[in-house]
This record gives C-alpha cells, structure tokens and sequence, in this order.
C-alpha cells in the first residue's frame, strides 16, 4: 500500500473515531412509545407451551426469543399484569403499559438468562412494578417504575440480575429491593422521591451498586442490611436522602461492604458531607467512605478519557500493523 493511501486510510480511522465522539451518552430515558400500544387482557404464562398458544411472535430461542411487546394491560388490583412462571424459553417484555394490577411484572422460576424486561412504563399497582423470584442471570433497563406502585424493582433468591437505566419514582415504599439475591448489578438508574428507601439489599452479597441518581427518598438512599457482605457501592450521587433526621443517607448493617472503588480512590457524592474528612454511614458496620466526591457524578465527565483513548488508539494501532508487516 502506498504512503498516500495508508495517510487516507488513517484519515478516515480517524473520522469513524470523532464519529464515536459526538454519539450521545447513555441516560435513562426510556424509548417507551404510547403510540404503538393496543389494549390487552392479563398475560399468564405457566409453560413453554403457553408462549405458543398466545400467539406471540418468536420461537422461543436466544436469536429468536418470543416478544410480549407494545400492549396496555390494567387488570384490576387482584391480578397480575403479566405473570411468568416455570419457563425455560427466551422472551422479552417491551415497551408495554402496564397499570392498576396487583404486580405489574411476576416472574418466577424462569431458566437462567432467559428474561430480559425493557422499555415499559409501568405504574399503579399495588405491589411491585416489577417481581423477580429465582431466575438468574436476567436483564431489566430502561423501565419507568412508577408512581403509586410500592416498589420498583423487587428481588428473592436470584443471581446475576443487571438492573440498569431505569427511573423508579414515586413510589409508596423503595426504589430497588433485593433479598437473598447475590451477584447483582444496579447502575445508572435514576432512584428518586419513593416513600421509604432508594435502593435496599438483605442478605445479599457480592453486587454492585454504582453510578446510581439517588435523591429525595423519606428514609435512607441506600440500606445495606444485616446479612449482606462484599458489596461494592460507588460513584453513586445522594441528594437530599434522610433530610430532616440528622442522619446520613446510608445505612450498612452487614460486613465488608466497600463504599468506594478501589481502582480510582473514589467513593460516592453525599450533598451533606461537610467537605473534610470521610463520610460517616450509619449502622452496625461502624464504616464510612473514605473517599466521598467534591461534586456529583457525572457520566459525560467518566466518558471523555474512553473516546479519547479510541481517538489515539485506532490510528496507532493501524501504524503499528503497518510497520510490522513490512
């Protein structure tokens, strides 16, 4: 190849790199679409062969998962909006309504990385927006959860479950609960103005809980109860959690929670903390974060040093291959 074509290739590396630059940064604003739901009876789903008979398009499988999408389901505060049970079929929940049920999403003993729940706006019931109980390795971003629900996200007894982007406000109890539930991931969701807690976990070890919007919750941002080791928690933002009590926004009950990140040196953003010193966090723990933040989180902020590793790695990597093959 010659030296005027390897400039212009490099060139054109180059653009596809400030191309990735001005995409937009993921937020948690959902795709929900109003404009495609239809109205619909309750879904109940207790078999595979159940998936079939409802008509749902897909077949079942990780390429071709069957789709529960773009449906307004109110069915009354003694039933379930969609109820998933004892399933081993891929599916998806998509961009549905659902409201004024007694849980919004139930699925229960679903086979391992099997569910993903996306995109709904789920609001009204009277229990939980959305109900997981053992199933592993599931994935729910993007939802609205809330109002007038009494917990946003509910987990028992799973595993590997990313909880991510979604918005749960204004709920009657918390945002994010999680018992007896290890290896969960909760980022970048945006927890604010719920009754009781932002984000609880019982019994339950070995998660992250990180990048997080928490703010305006009655009681404590984040409760870590008795029981619940090993948990990472940073880089989250806690505004205005507890106010009015003296206490601070978070509670650690359990042991060997680690309130910071140990690559960067950086816990969370407390908008109470006085600027000196840790940040004190109450409960039998007796911890603290060591390494509170001057100012909140910002995505955008953690972003930039990627893209600018992508804009110098392409171009020097293509150099490289070029110079070894001659």
């Amino acid at each position: 190849m010659s030296k005027k074509r390897t400039l212009k290739s490099i060139k054109m590396l180059f653009c596809l790199s400030l191309f990735l630059l001005c995409l937009p940064l993921n937020n948690n604003a959902s795709a929900y679409d109003e404009s495609l739901l239809v109205p619909s009876e309750k879904i109940v789903i207790h078999s595979d062969d159940d998936f079939e008979a409802l008509g749902l398009s897909g077949s079942g499988t990780e390429a071709d998962p069957y789709l529960i999408e773009n449906l307004e389901i109110m069915p009354g505060t003694f039933y379930n909006n969609i109820e998933i049970t004892n399933t081993t079929k891929h599916f998806i929940i998509r961009n549905c309504h659902l409201k004024n049920g007694f849980i919004g999403i139930s699925i229960i003993d679903a086979a391992e990385g099997t569910v993903q729940i996306l995109e709904n706006l789920i609001e009204g019931n009277q229990k939980y927006a959305i109900w997981l109980e053992n199933t592993n390795d599931a994935y729910i971003a993007k939802n609205i959860l809330g109002p007038d629900t009494l917990i946003g996200v509910r987990l028992e007894n799973c595993s590997s479950v990313t909880i991510t982007e979604n918005i749960c406000d204004d709920n009657g109890g918390a945002g994010i609960i999680y018992a007896n539930s290890d290896h969960i991931t909760v980022t970048k969701n945006t927890v604010k103005n719920n009754e009781y807690i932002g984000i609880q976990i019982k019994f339950s070890n070995d998660s992250l809980i990180a990048y997080n919007q928490i703010e305006y919750q009655t009681e404590y941002g984040i409760k870590a109860d008795l029981g619940s080791c090993n948990n990472i928690i940073h880089h989250n933002n806690l505004i205005s959690n507890n106010v009015g009590t003296n206490e601070p926004q978070a509670y650690d009950g359990g042991f060997n929670n680690l309130w910071y990140d140990e690559a960067t040196l950086e816990g969370n953003y407390w908008d109470d903390w006085n600027g000196e010193g840790n940040y004190s966090i109450l409960g039998t723990a007796n911890c603290c974060d060591p390494y509170p933040l001057a100012k909140p989180y910002s995505t955008e902020e953690a972003s930039f040093p990627y893209y600018l590793f992508i804009l110098t790695f392409i171009p020097l990597t293509y150099i490289i291959q070029r110079k070894r093959k001659r």
